[in-house]
């Protein structure tokens, strides 16, 4: 390359530089203030995709009502026409209440003949729940007073009282009662008592509305997190439990579970087909408010959309509703002004990019006529450097004999080395040692106590746990130093034989943890853990969860952990090979 390649390269380069800053600084401008995890994104993906697939979810609902209508249509025995018109009136109640009443309507003329009062109460319990779904309070009250008067079995009872705590609290949503309503935690305690297997979806359920102390509403959200992990999307009771965990997670400011959970229960309610989505605005309120816009208008416009669709189900919460959609378009009109902002900055900074530019060019142009004389130089300085370059093979050869000399020197460095890791292992069993004598110490004190001898306790102690606490501290200082001098790779070289997930990071300034000083003595020949645990001064019990603990993070290998880690090289390892009868004597 000559001189004016150089030159040409040298400006390219400062040229391409400016550009990059140019560029990303009207990048940076360009960019939505979202703060959104990852997490947050895929869970509105999924709702998003949901709410495209309403046509797909129809011929499946079509589908799965005709084989309900055919199965009951050959059912035989009045039980299995119950239990089908009972599937029937589960699929239509947030779909067409009209049609959920035509076969609650059905089964309770069933029972009545068959004179099963538990029936007739599971009747009028579905006929409360289809009128609540639709705000209607009053019809659902009605229907709640004569469900009562039934003799009922457990199960029935349970959803006695689920549909009472949905209704006092719809009752207070709708005219604006505190939260949660004191009858709806009276049915929820109810529920408790009566079922009180905290595994059970009707307990749990029951909590999210019992519970008021803080720290009990975040281990109520952790089981119903666990429990929703474990539940199958098919259960009657999967969008309930998901959509109880994301108020939990908005009673406990848990954002991100919140939009979670929220939009797994939407989701799951729209495969549905139900049209009782009133976390729908609210999903979008949350995206709106992470600066996803594009998110939180498709929200906006689908639950406006089925609010005009079915405005039966738009009496929950729709003032609140209202507001959501005005604040949003706020926000928007604010965004919009900001990208006008940002285009005007854009101008200004294509501007300044292209005198930028010519200024370059013309810096360029100027320093190409007055360097070109440099050329001449530099073919003087090469014939010099030629000279210099022969000179530098009879250095080379030089050095080569030297490097046979060297090599002798590093053989005996290597075997003082690997004395090195030997002595390691003898000042540690010295500590050991001085360990031990410290608990004899504190048995010779007890027993000076015992015998009510104040003073000579008290001359053996003074000040000496202090210089105790300080010595091991400079101990294990002076072991991480020693230890990563002899074993300088040994933390990267430990987290090789770890998952990726699984590697250890230390914090700042520190050498080894506690983890590594255990497997660091497992490396010097130490493997015992009841050994281990005394040098360190912690249990060996501790010792063992921890070398346990440690092998479950491990990368599969033929070979045991404790063999892989004596197997870590350390700085110039020892060419021959040295038995253990050898190392031993």
């Amino acid at each position: 390359m000559n001189i004016k390649d150089l030159i040409f390269f040298n400006y390219k380069t400062h040229f391409l530089f400016c550009l990059g800053i140019v560029i990303f600084t009207l990048f940076s401008c360009q960019q939505n203030p979202s703060s959104a995890t990852k997490e947050d994104l895929y869970y509105f993906a999924i709702l998003d995709s949901t709410l495209n697939q309403k046509e797909h979810n129809r011929k499946i609902f079509d589908a799965r009502v005709a084989e309900l209508k055919q199965k009951c249509a050959s059912a035989q025995s009045t039980d299995a026409i119950y239990f089908y018109q009972k599937m029937l009136t589960e699929a239509y109640i947030e779909f067409e209440p009209d049609t959920a009443l035509f076969y609650i309507q059905k089964n309770l003329d069933l029972a009545k003949e068959q004179k099963r009062q538990d029936w007739e109460a599971e009747c009028f319990i579905y006929k409360a729940q289809t009128y609540t779904s639709e705000g209607l309070l009053d019809e659902a009250r009605r229907e709640l007073d004569e469900a009562k008067s039934f003799s009922m079995q457990k199960e029935t009872k349970l959803n006695y009282y689920l549909e009472e705590l949905d209704y006092w609290h719809n009752y207070a949503i709708k005219y604006k009662q505190q939260s949660p309503y004191p009858k709806a935690t009276a049915y929820a305690d109810s529920i408790i008592r009566l079922e009180p297997d905290s595994e059970s979806p009707y307990h749990l359920y029951a909590k999210v509305w019992f519970t008021t102390d803080n720290k009990e509403k975040k281990k109520v959200q952790t089981e119903l997190m666990k429990y929703a992990e474990k539940m199958d999307p098919e259960n009657i009771w999967y969008a309930r439990i998901n959509d109880c965990t994301g108020t939990m997670a908005y009673a406990n400011n848990d954002l991100h579970n919140e939009i979670k959970y929220f939009s797994i229960s939407t989701a799951s309610k729209f495969n549905q087909l139900s049209r009782h989505l009133p976390q729908l605005p609210t999903i979008g309120a949350l995206a709106k408010e992470l600066g996803e816009y594009t998110y939180a208008a498709r929200f906006f416009n689908s639950a406006i959309q089925i609010q005009s669709d079915h405005p039966e189900y738009a009496y929950n919460g729709s003032a609140g509703f209202s507001n959501s959609i005005m604040d949003f378009h706020n926000k928007v009109s604010e965004q919009l002004e900001k990208e006008n902002n940002r285009n005007k900055w854009l101008n200004y900074g294509l501007l300044t990019f292209i005198i930028i530019s010519a200024i370059l060019f013309l810096s360029i142009i100027y320093d190409l006529k007055k360097r070109v004389g440099l050329q001449k130089q530099l073919e003087k300085n090469n014939k010099e450097l030629a000279a210099s370059e022969e000179n530098l093979r009879n250095y080379n050869l030089a050095l080569t004999n030297k490097e046979n000399e060297l090599r002798e020197t590093n053989t005996l460095l290597t075997e003082a080395n690997f004395l090195k890791e030997e002595y390691i292992g003898q000042l540690f069993a010295t500590c050991s040692d001085y360990l031990g004598k410290m608990d004899k110490l504190k048995l010779t004190i007890n027993r000076k106590l015992k015998a009510n001898q104040i003073d000579d306790a008290i001359r053996l102690t003074v000040s000496k746990d202090v210089r105790e606490n300080e010595e091991l501290h400079e101990l294990w200082e002076r072991f991480d130093e020693v230890f990563l001098n002899l074993f300088p790779d040994f933390v990267d070289q430990f987290n090789g034989l770890l998952r990726p997930d699984e590697r250890i990071t230390l914090r700042s300034g520190e050498k080894l943890n506690t983890d590594l000083r255990i497997y660091a003595l497992v490396r010097l020949g130490i493997n015992n853990s009841v050994k281990i645990g005394k040098i360190l001064g912690i249990s060996a019990q501790t010792v063992y969860n921890a070398r346990m603990k440690m092998r479950s993070r491990a990368t599969e290998s033929d070979l045991e952990f404790p063999t892989r880690v004596r197997q870590l090289k350390g700085k110039n390892p020892p060419k021959e090979d040295y038995n253990e009868e050898e190392r031993e004597s």
